[in-house]
């Protein structure tokens, strides 16, 4: 280096006779300090216009420059910047270089990274130039100062990353100055903004939630004050109102007995709170569903050892509930059969089974039916955790379903006995009339003294006995369907049926052998006798055929009660208290399929000609009509046994009076009002009570009835009239238009059936005479007769006369 100055400075001072400088010749120090820096220094001179690399020479090189180059000085004397470093424009050096030259204002060269011969390092320039225009550059090796710098870098990017990652914000405190730092993932999970500064400690714990406030508080100021570390749980509430929850740790560092500074963390973990209270629901929602649902319930993990159960598993399969739960399947049932072995098999890899109406056996030996699905339950990674059992005892809901069946079907039957009872009463009614007009003339023609002798006669009478025979089937026809007028009385079915034995056993014949099993009690019930005595004998008849052989018929008589189980097998029949018939023959019996029909009209099982079929439909319409029922058990081979359950009664059987001798047929003078809408019927009523001299007023209708007597003064001692007219209005509503005006006026009904204008549950209203088609003219004559002489009675009773 140039030190021309300093020797001229001491130049001077000698010839003045000065004393020696006792510092350091400049360019002593300057070479001093040149050649001991640390840095690295190098001395160029420019040479040209310093354009390009080969115009910087170097002049001088320091010894740290050597050591950083691994080069002798001659190495590098009088090299251009260019020879040194022929690489050198690509980290734009030379750039620098030309405006230092240029400007003459000093440059700072960022960190440079050089790679030589693979060895990668990093260097700071300083580039001056001076005022004897060299330029100087500076430069330091900075590789390890850069690559700590990296690794800081990448640990706070880490870190970041981490925090960022995890949801974990950590946090800085000095109780001292009562200053603190926070990360940016804490600002985060707060949601507050970094600018406006991290809230104060402890009083600024504003963020946490009213419900964990006082517990923050508390943990923070004894760590401030105590030294004591915490680790909780908070609630918070963050700067836009979302509600979170945190898990807050704090680290205490102390320094000489006092304490420095706490650090700390906060981890979000509002999820996984969501998912425990979810959880928690969920349990408490799955112990709900175990304890109410009407299913059993069994929940197994892989192996197939219990979960949990619920009450219905436990009591439907008496299982002990305390010692259940981690038991094996096949440890609670060691004799599982192996179709549950290989359905478990089958839902472990996936599949759902389920099976309807399954046999099983209980642990008492009991079996029942069971309706279960089987199914796999997942864990939250997707795999199969194990096999959630429902099953239901059906063995109950089958029996209902069964006895429901049944009852449907007795109620399809009873339907349509009730809707062919309807058709064959209507015909029946129509039928009537037509009888009672062939009756009435063949008695006629045979009663009339012109006709004695005609060889037609015996005709005739083969005539009215086809008509009697025809009635018969008639009467038989309105008791199956209901429609005939009963005339009840409370009576004891043992006095019945003891009065009528000796009949019986002369019908059955000797190879019937009749048992009657009479009950200790009275058995009263409230039934039609002379109607109930056709029952008795239909039902003898109908065992007598079905036993050709002969056999044993028994009829039992008894006091029963019949409750809910009996009336949902037979939906007629009523809880309540019964007087019971049974009769039990021994005969070839029925199967289902005709025990299906047995009480339909003109049904039978017999041959041609042998039957009306109409035995068994009177039974069940009689039954019916008195408010009772009948069932019927039967099997091929094994005979039948018909059960008949009446209404028990409470009032006792009225005491028998002494009948009284019908009236003997007499004439009349009575004024008698006939309506009758079948003309030829009409006609022949008229005729018949005319003969006996009676004066007879006679209508179509019961408009034209009220118009005859609106014209006539005639008094009118009885009302003759038909049930059901044509018109509108019927019979019993002209009687009560009448008696409005003749309040005494007796009347007689004609019917072919007792609809309920006359009759109700087929009783007949009190003070209601009926007069059944059909009907002679002896039985009209002795009918009209009856009813007159009664109600003069009545009236002689009424005015005091005997």
């Amino acid at each position: 280096m140039d030190d021309s100055t300093g020797r001229r400075r001491e130049e001077r001072r000698s010839q003045k006779g000065e004393p020696a400088d006792p510092r350091p010749k400049s360019g002593d120090l300057l070479q001093g300090l040149f050649d001991n820096m640390p840095s690295g220094c190098a001395v160029y001179e420019v040479r040209n216009d310093g354009s390009r690399g080969s115009d910087y020479v170097v002049k001088d090189f320091n010894p740290a420059s050597l050591a950083i180059e691994g080069k002798t000085r001659n190495e590098v004397i009088g090299k251009s910047l260019l020879d040194l470093r022929p690489t050198i424009d690509e980290y734009g050096l030379i750039s620098v270089f030309q405006e230092v030259w240029r400007t003459g204002e000093p440059a700072l060269f960022p960190s440079t990274q050089y790679v030589d011969e693979g060895y990668a390092s990093w260097y700071e320039n300083r580039v001056f130039k001076l005022p004897t225009g060299e330029i100087v550059a500076i430069y330091n090796d900075v590789t390890e100062r850069r690559r700590l710098d990296d690794e800081l870098v990448r640990s706070k990017n880490l870190l970041a990353n981490t925090e960022k990652t995890g949801r974990i914000g950590g946090w800085l405190f000095y109780p001292k100055t009562l200053t603190q730092t926070w990360t940016d993932e804490t600002f985060r999970i707060l949601e507050i903004d970094s600018a406006q500064g991290e809230p104060r400690v402890p009083e600024g714990l504003e963020f946490v939630a009213p419900a964990s406030r006082r517990q923050a508080e508390q943990a923070v100021q004894r760590a401030i004050e105590l030294g004591e570390p915490f680790d909780q749980e908070w609630e918070i509430v963050t700067g836009r109102g979302n509600k979170r929850w945190v898990h807050s740790v704090a680290t205490i560092h102390w320094e000489q007995g006092e304490i420095e500074s706490i650090s700390g963390c906060f981890q979000d973990i509002t999820d996984r709170k969501r998912a425990e209270e979810a959880l928690r629901a969920s349990e408490a929602t799955m112990r709900y569903i175990i304890k109410h649902d009407p299913s059993a319930i069994a929940i197994y993990d892989r192996d197939l050892r219990y979960i949990a159960v619920s009450d219905r598993y436990l009591s439907d399969y008496d299982i002990d509930g305390e010692s259940i739960v981690g038991k094996h399947h096949y440890e609670v049932f060691p004799e599982i059969p192996q179709k549950w072995r290989d359905v478990h098999q089958r839902v472990l890899a996936g599949a759902i089974e389920s099976e309807e109406d399954d046999a099983f056996v209980r642990f008492d030996g009991s079996l029942t039916c069971n309706t279960w699905e089987c199914r796999p339950w997942y864990e939250q990674d997707g795999s199969i955790g194990g096999i959630i059992t429902y099953t239901q005892v059906t063995t109950e809901r089958m029996a209902a379903e069964e006895a429901l069946r049944v009852s449907e079907e007795q109620l399809r039957q009873s339907q349509k006995m009730e809707a062919v009872g309807q058709l064959a009463g209507g015909i029946a009614h129509d039928f009537n009339n037509l009888l009672t007009i062939i009756l009435g003339y063949t008695d006629m023609i045979l009663a009339g003294s012109d006709s004695q002798g005609l060889p037609v006669l015996d005709d005739l009478r083969e005539i009215k006995r086809a008509a009697e025979r025809a009635a018969s089937l008639t009467r038989q026809i309105l008791a199956f369907s209901r429609r005939q007028a009963l005339e009840p009385e409370v009576v004891s079915l043992n006095a019945v049926l003891a009065g009528m034995e000796p009949l019986l056993r002369r019908t059955l014949g000797e190879d019937i052998n009749l048992v009657t099993v009479l009950s200790p009690d009275p058995c009263l019930t409230e039934v039609d006798p002379h109607q109930f005595e056709q029952v008795l004998v239909n039902m003898a008849l109908n065992a007598r055929d079905a036993m050709p052989a002969g056999g044993n018929l028994t009829l039992e008589i008894d006091n029963v009660e019949l409750g809910k189980d009996c009336a949902q097998k037979h939906p007629e029949i009523t809880p309540g208290s019964y007087v019971m018939l049974a009769v039990s023959d021994t005969g070839v019996g029925m199967d289902e399929s005709t025990r299906e029909h047995i009480f339909e009209p003109f049904f039978t099982t017999k041959a041609p000609g042998a039957g009306t079929g109409l035995g068994l439909a009177t039974v069940y319409g009689v039954v019916r009509q008195s408010g009772g029922s009948i069932t019927v058990h039967s099997e091929p081979s094994q005979g039948t046994s018909f059960k008949i359950y009446l209404p028990r009664a409470t009032a006792p059987a009225p005491a028998q009076s002494p009948s009284t001798a019908r009236a003997t047929l007499a004439l009349g003078q009575e004024t008698i009002l006939v309506v009758e809408d079948e003309e030829s019927l009409r006609s022949l009523a008229v005729r018949t009570l005319k003969e006996l001299g009676y004066t007879v007023l006679e209508a179509a209708t019961a408009s034209e009835a009220l118009e005859l007597l609106a014209t006539t003064s005639a008094p009118v001692d009885l009302l003759l009239t038909d049930v059901v007219l044509r018109g509108g209005m019927q019979g019993n509503d002209l009687a009560m238009s009448l008696k409005t005006s003749r309040p005494q006026l007796p009347v007689l009904y004609m019917s072919g059936y007792a609809r309920y204008v006359v009759a109700h549950a087929g009783r007949l209203e009190e003070g209601i005479s009926l007069l059944e088609k059909p009907f002679t003219p002896d039985t009209l004559a002795r009918k009209v007769r009856e009813v007159l002489d009664s109600a003069g009675a009545s009236a002689r009773g009424t005015d005091g006369r005997d």
